[in-house]
């Protein structure tokens, strides 16, 4: 009998396919980005395309994000590099639903 309660709440890898849309409104813009994200345990990495729509127009570029997961709540350090619009850094929280 094992009751290791972590081995069956807290996968010890994971991986998967993010789609996500966001407002900025310090930078009166918008934003949407997809890729794949990946971890062990607590610990994850996404990485993907990332579409940037500003008055300017789109800005094509990519992220990387590190990633802090206990359950559904995470935290995250984001960094987006844009191809003619420099680069945005962002750390928040935030609630996984699946």
């Amino acid at each position: 009998l094992n009751l290791d309660l972590a081995a069956y709440v807290i996968p010890a890898d994971w991986s998967g396919w993010y789609v996500r849309g966001e407002i900025i409104p310090a930078r009166d813009a918008w934003s949407l980005s997809a890729g794949a994200t990946g971890g062990f345990m607590f610990f994850g990495l996404e990485g993907g395309a990332r579409l940037l729509k500003t008055d300017d127009g789109w800005h094509p570029g990519g992220e990387f994000s590190t990633l802090l997961t206990i359950g559904f709540i995470e935290t995250y350090y984001r960094y987006s590099k844009f191809k003619d619009y420099g680069s945005i850094h962002g750390v928040g929280l935030r609630f996984n639903l699946l």
